[in-house]
């Protein structure tokens, strides 16, 4: 699961809070970077790169990208908003939702939306499940005790762990 990204800039000191961001911006990000690379995506890719994108913000930078909650679903992390806004769509393809934009993301997060988009984006519904159901990963830790949410801490703790692994982190 872990990524070949150029140099990245300094992870900024962990706020221990939420983002400032709503799920449904980034989301929007996200299907817009695939429609410009020519694929499209499902409600569940979505969801996952979303997921993605809020992870890798904790565990490169130390801090949550999003201010939304993440949700244990049984096919893993789940953005509430994210999911009521593109249900509709079901397994088609989805696209941006109106009346949220793409966000006003600083430099950072950019940076990481376009790395996920660039390094999961590609990836089957079922191949991003596969991955957020990784043993000893933040779902896996919180399905098995029947949590309804997953700590950004867990969430950071990990993903820290596979950005060292990897060396991405300069801290």
């Amino acid at each position: 699961m872990g990524l070949a990204w150029g140099p990245l800039n300094k992870p900024q000191a962990d706020d221990g809070g939420r983002g400032k961001h709503e799920a449904v911006p980034v989301a929007n990000n996200l299907i817009e970077l695939a429609n410009a690379a020519g694929r499209s995506l499902t409600l569940l890719q979505v969801i996952k790169l979303t997921y993605f994108c809020h992870a890798w913000m904790l565990g490169l930078y130390g801090r949550p990208l999003l201010s939304d909650r993440v949700e244990a679903w049984q096919y893993g992390p789940v953005f509430y908003s994210v999911y009521r806004a593109l249900r509709q769509y079901g397994a088609a393809e989805v696209e941006a939702v109106s009346g949220f934009g793409g966000g006003d993301f600083d430099e950072d997060e950019l940076y990481v939306i376009e790395q996920v988009s660039e390094q999961y984006g590609w990836l089957t519904a079922h191949q991003l499940i596969c991955l957020t159901h990784s043993p000893n990963g933040p779902w896996s830790q919180v399905w098995d005790s029947r949590t309804t949410y997953i700590p950004n801490e867990k969430i950071r703790d990990y993903f820290r762990a596979l950005a060292d692994t990897a060396g991405q982190r300069t801290e």
